[in-house]
């Protein structure tokens, strides 16, 4: 250990700071997953009581747990990593972090394997709803599912990193779609309009589920990533009525959608011939039809803007609430706040429960919310409590 000691100017964060080779995480990540450990990708500054040093890898554990992070953060990609792309098509290898090469899957693979982990996750978020259990986020379902399939954590881990490799060597541009939503939930790469989201991912299946009732449609009728697969028109309305839900959406958020659904249906005629079509409506003139992917954008598009929204919103709400300014709350001010917008005449013990979810202790001993604590803990309680953001 080089360090373990009060991170952070004010000494209010708590965090244990050592350095490595990067080989130890490769071989090693589902221990250090058990042990609260978060490996880092980025060459940070850490303040000590003693002095200020840059690591290159380290890994830190927070009080509480360690938040769900995006899948980039268990690898560390160097900064020097994609200077030349052409390089990559050529020799299909890209240079994870100076130690070794890294090939980049073809697309058929890339396909089948993102699939095949939707499957997986669907299914284990179904054994976890029924036992009752937290689901697994993305990034650490994605190290599971590859250290558990391969014949050792070192292959699943290099599995892990072509995977990575295989999405990034994408232009986010003008990426095939079914690659660009799997790179945002699982948090391979972000853009100014869709951030991590640790809820993106199983909304996103929670999506195809509603589409294919039966998971296993989903490699039946999805494999070939080059034959477009698609669902009536009046099947893909009743999917974004089903999932835009009154007690959480808006009205407009909904005609939103099936606005954008209606535009680009097509009749079977105007659909290639190589489409996948249930043998029920093919031969239908009449009917139109919408590409599965295509329905899948347009929900997670309208999903994050309502998200965005609702972060922003409750972030000026934590603003308002912070009558001292200083960036955080206490018990007095997230009392005020939530009694007088959120649920009127809370009970004294859930208020305490709910406030306790989140922050640290200060050098007092005296815990306090940061707003990533506050929005986190008052986006939960409201969905639990089916409380809107309509009124406030």
């Amino acid at each position: 250990m080089i360090d373990a000691e009060k991170g952070g100017q004010n000494g209010s964060l708590i965090c244990h700071v050592a350095q490595f080779e990067p080989t130890l995480f490769t071989k090693n990540v589902p221990f250090l997953k058990l042990l609260n450990l978060t490996v880092l990708n980025t060459r940070k500054t850490i303040a000590t009581q003693t002095n200020i040093q840059q690591y290159n890898q380290f890994a830190s554990t927070i009080v509480y747990g360690r938040p769900s992070k995006p899948l980039t953060v268990f690898h560390w990609l160097s900064d020097n990593n994609n200077k030349s792309k052409s390089k990559q098509k050529e020799t299909r290898r890209s240079s994870i972090g100076g130690k070794s090469n890294y090939k980049w899957w073809p697309d058929s693979q890339l396909n089948s394997t993102i699939l095949d982990i939707y499957i997986a996750k669907i299914r284990a978020n179904r054994i976890d709803r029924n036992l009752g259990h937290p689901f697994d986020n993305m990034a650490d379902f994605i190290l599971d599912y590859f250290t558990m399939h391969g014949k050792s954590n070192r292959i699943g881990m290099k599995q892990v990193q072509e995977l990575l490799v295989s999405v990034q060597r994408f232009n986010v541009n003008n990426m095939p779609r079914r690659i660009f939503w799997f790179g945002i939930v699982a948090g391979c790469f972000e853009t100014s309009d869709f951030k991590f989201h640790e809820a993106s991912c199983d909304t996103l299946l929670n999506v195809l589920e509603l589409i294919f009732p039966n998971e296993n449609d989903i490699i039946s009728k999805m494999s070939d990533n080059q034959i477009m697969c698609v669902v009536r028109y009046d099947k893909a309305i009743e999917i974004a009525k089903h999932f835009f839900t009154p007690n959480r959406f808006k009205v407009e958020d909904l005609e939103a959608v099936t606005k954008n659904i209606n535009k680009i249906a097509k009749t079977a005629q105007a659909l290639p011939s190589t489409a996948r079509i249930d043998a029920i409506d093919r031969g239908n003139e009449v009917e139109r039809f919408v590409d599965v992917d295509d329905i899948i954008h347009n929900i997670m598009s309208i999903w994050f803007e309502v998200e965005n929204r609702e972060h922003e919103t409750i972030l000026s709400l934590f603003h308002c609430a912070d009558a001292n300014k200083n960036g955080l709350l206490d018990i007095k001010e997230f009392e005020v706040i939530v009694n007088k917008i959120i649920v009127p005449n809370l009970d004294r013990r859930t208020m305490l429960k709910l406030f306790r979810q989140g922050g640290f202790e200060d050098i007092n001993g005296e815990i306090e919310l940061t707003p990533d604590d506050f929005i986190t803990i008052l986006r939960d309680f409201m969905r639990k409590n089916q409380v809107t953001m309509s009124h406030v």
